[in-house]
């Protein structure tokens, strides 16, 4: 995985670490799913098991119609919404091995063939030079 920022997530950004928040995420970006969203939802409550809690105190469909959840630590804290981006790919490093690898500050410059390497290989170029050839690619 190779992410072109010095974090993962996109418009998604959970900060942690501010002066008096100790341990606690605050989400500065999309912050909550809803039931209705199938693939966060699948994500964090099938694939990853993620602890969550409504977002409405009364836990009713009082968010646009539905239930919204945030996803949660072991204490009940916010964890924050990139959690489960973070988990995923905590779990691609560490199944470790060729093509198992997060990059982060990776800012992609081309895509060239490479068929030395196979018919539908390809060779990434990255700023400052750098070059991986992957068999495959999804952008």
């Amino acid at each position: 995985v190779f992410e072109a920022n010095g974090r993962v997530g996109g418009r998604i950004f959970s900060v942690h670490g501010l002066p008096s928040f100790a341990d606690l995420a605050v989400d500065v970006g999309g912050y909550r799913f809803q039931t209705r969203q199938r693939l966060p939802a699948d994500l964090v409550w099938s694939a990853l098991k993620l602890p969550t809690q409504c977002y409405d105190w009364e836990c009713a469909a009082k968010c646009e119609g539905t239930t919204c959840y945030v996803v949660k630590d072991a204490f009940g804290n916010n964890a924050g919404y990139a959690t489960a981006i973070e988990t995923m790919l905590g779990q691609v490093e560490a199944a470790g091995g060729p093509g198992r690898q997060v990059h982060l500050a990776a800012r992609l410059t081309s895509i060239e063939a490479a068929p030395a390497a196979g018919r539908a290989a390809s060779r990434l170029i990255f700023a400052g030079g750098r070059s991986v050839t992957a068999s495959k690619v999804l952008l």
